[in-house]
Formats: C-alpha cells, structure tokens, sequence
C-alpha cells in the first residue's frame, strides 16, 4: 500500500475535491521523461547517501513544462513526495546529481475523482 500525503478536504464539487496540502519535501527529476520515475524509484529504494529505504509515498507529481525559444532544458519533470516524518534538512541525499531535493509550498490542488463507484 502506497502512503498518501496528508491533505484537508476543503470542498467537494461534483467529481472533484479542492484539497489544502501543508508543505510538502520532494525528491525532483527534470527532463527524463520515464525514465525520471526510474531514476526516483532507485533513490528511494537505497540509491541515495544513507542507504536508506523510504516508503513509497502519492501523489506522484508529473508535469510538462511548455517548451520555449531557445531550448535550455527537457520539458519533462516527475517528483516523489518524501514521507511526512523526514524534514528537508533530515531527508536523505540523492547519490544521483539528476535527482533534487525540494520544499514545496502550503497549496490549494484540485483532484477529479472517479467517476467509477469506489
């Protein structure tokens, strides 16, 4: 079972919740495209300074950035949210340079659910 970062349930409309995320500490990868989710899941699973394992944690955070003139970098990122108990100063170290570490803000996301019976 995959962790799911902590969030409070702002409002419900239709198939969608508006939902509140504290700040949250995320392992980034940009510009691998597939093979980012690769790069991450290494991390977690021991490929970073303390050999630590981290639990799997969702929301995975995907994104395509718009490409601009000139080109200066991939368009693709994908992050992991790094579980609640690890603060940015506590969070293990990627042994992979590809792979950074970053705070995000507190924000409001607003997530269809499924329109499927749960």
């Amino acid at each position: 079972m995959v962790k799911e970062a902590k969030y409070s349930l702002i409002k419900k409309l239709n198939n969608v919740e508006i939902r509140l995320y504290n700040s949250l500490i995320i392992a980034k990868v940009d510009g691998y495209g597939d093979a980012g989710f690769n790069l991450l899941f290494n991390y977690i699973t021991d490929n970073n300074t303390r050999k630590a394992t981290l639990e799997m944690t969702s929301p995975v955070i995907s994104q395509n950035i718009e490409m601009t003139a000139p080109v200066l970098s991939e368009k693709d990122s994908i992050a992991f949210v790094i579980p609640e108990e690890y603060t940015l100063e506590t969070t293990s170290k990627p042994t992979d340079e590809q792979i950074k570490i970053q705070q995000l803000p507190k924000r409001y996301v607003a997530r269809a659910r499924s329109l499927e019976k749960e």
